[in-house]
């Protein structure tokens, strides 16, 4: 008779508990400092954009925890999925609020498209705390709001019986949710020290990725050279498709010099990491060289539409009055013994030291501002020679 009884109080509680919890839509208040809540929004109309409606907190005290949770279905177009966004409040009646802090937890599927949920505010014109909800779409849809509250000192059973959700509105469409986090963001570390920080491998043993499109510090390239870096995409087999690593080319001493090098796989060499670029830590940027000597040094060709250079040093100074002019036939004798012109460098040295743009073409100005002088010169010897010829010319005639 006992077991009949303790099993007819069982059935008793699992009916009781069922119909608490479902087939209602007007929530379930587990102690003074904790409920859940259901509501309906208003559908959407179509073809109206700009709309929104209120979730309405009424004029209550508040101090502890509010979840709004929001889902839909297929109406005139997809709108399931998640959008969830909790808020940290304490507040008194008549506009007093002493923390407002929120953050959206999960925004998945294809609601997030569809709806967005604005912050926690006070309503002086209606005497009331609101939460704004914006459908941020002008097609017919309709959602379901879930509230949950969670609060200490028994805040919770007074909220419970003054929400609700507002007739639409007219309210410019808020900004698209997405899922944030006040606070530092730590993967593989317990202690992140920036915004987001992600702490990989620090061994010395090979890495051997597993299908990553993004790899942050670690040693995934292997080997003593103290690799560190950023790799996006990669194999099981070891090839990168993409890779961002910080280089200790100081080995075994206890200076490091660091290099950051970009790195790219050759399409036809299996697993063979290609270095394209290189900066130094002497501020040296290499395209095609392990090895920059200058600011900019790059092994191959260069293409652009435009080459603009600020040249210390122009060769007007040929115009000058004090300007010694190379007589021409000291120029001839030199070009004979040099095989090049004055001051311009022999093919030997361009060969072996290259040349600076800027100079060379102030060298190459140089010589054709000498050009232009001997010109002159030959101009005025020519005028001079055809005066002579002319007046020996009409001296004969006259005899």
């Amino acid at each position: 008779m006992k077991k009949i009884l303790f099993i007819l109080l069982l059935l008793s509680f699992e009916l009781n508990a069922h119909s608490q919890t479902v087939g209602s839509f007007n929530g379930i208040i587990n102690t003074s400092n904790s409920f859940e809540k259901i509501l309906e929004i208003p559908p959407f109309p179509n073809g109206v954009p700009d709309l929104a409606v209120d979730f309405s907190i009424g004029n209550v005290s508040f101090w502890g925890y509010i979840e709004l949770e929001i889902t839909g279905n297929w109406w005139y177009q997809n709108t399931p999925g998640k959008l969830t966004k909790i808020f940290a409040i304490g507040a008194n009646p008549d506009g007093y609020i002493y923390n407002n802090e929120s953050r959206v937890v999960d925004a998945i599927g294809e609601i997030t498209n569809n709806i967005s949920i604005g912050e926690f505010k006070w309503d002086a014109s209606n005497n009331r705390f609101y939460i704004p909800i914006s459908h941020v779409v002008s097609t017919m849809n309709g959602y379901t709001l879930k509230v949950k509250a969670f609060s200490h000192g028994g805040y919770s059973s007074a909220l419970f019986n003054s929400i609700f959700v507002t007739p639409h509105y007219t309210l410019p469409s808020l900004e698209k949710n997405f899922v944030n986090f006040k606070e530092r963001v730590g993967i593989g570390t317990t202690s992140p020290q920036a915004k987001l920080h992600v702490r990989g491998s620090e061994g010395h043993n090979s890495y051997n990725p597993q299908e990553d499109l993004l790899h942050v510090g670690g040693n995934e390239l292997g080997g003593n050279g103290g690799y560190a870096g950023i790799r996006i995409g990669g194999t099981s087999n070891g090839m990168y498709y993409t890779s961002i690593r910080s280089v200790k080319t100081n080995n075994y001493g206890g200076y490091w010099n660091n290099a950051l090098t970009f790195n790219v796989v050759k399409s036809n060499t299996y697993s063979t990491l290609c270095e394209v670029l290189r900066i130094t830590s002497n501020e040296n940027v290499g395209i095609g060289t392990t090895a920059p000597s200058e600011k900019l040094t790059v092994n191959g060709n260069i293409k652009g539409k435009k080459l603009i250079i600020s040249q210390v040093g122009w060769s007007d100074y040929v115009f000058h009055r004090n300007y010694k002019l190379r007589p021409i036939a000291e120029v001839e004798k030199f070009i004979k013994t040099n095989q090049h012109l004055p001051d311009v460098p022999s093919a030997k040295e361009v060969a072996s030291k290259g040349i600076s743009v800027g100079d060379t073409q102030a060298l190459l100005l140089k010589k054709i501002e000498e050009l232009t002088l001997y010109i002159i010169e030959l101009k005025k010897e020519n005028i001079q020679q055809n005066k002579l010829i002319n007046k020996i010319i009409d001296h004969g005639k006259v005899n």
